[in-house]
């Protein structure tokens, strides 16, 4: 289960909550190791586009709206 506590992008997190995806689960969709998608949910690096829009189309959702930072989390 992942918690909110430590990643900037909350709704990122609230969509793979509700699709039941897991990290592991999305880095393999999306074509990349563990650490890689933990560390750009937590805003240590920086996604790539088409990542990006492999998220948009996972999720339906727009850039907005599921790339906006928790800025609380960014600067601690």
């Amino acid at each position: 289960m992942i918690t909110n506590s430590s990643y900037v992008f909350p709704n990122i997190i609230a969509k793979m909550a509700i699709y039941g995806d897991s990290i592991s689960k999305l880095s393999r969709e999306l074509g990349m190791n563990y650490q890689t998608l933990s560390a750009r949910l937590r805003g240590k690096k920086s996604f790539e586009l088409p990542e990006i829009f492999a998220i948009m189309q996972r999720y339906d959702d727009s850039f907005e709206h599921l790339f906006s930072i928790d800025n609380r989390k960014k600067s601690a």
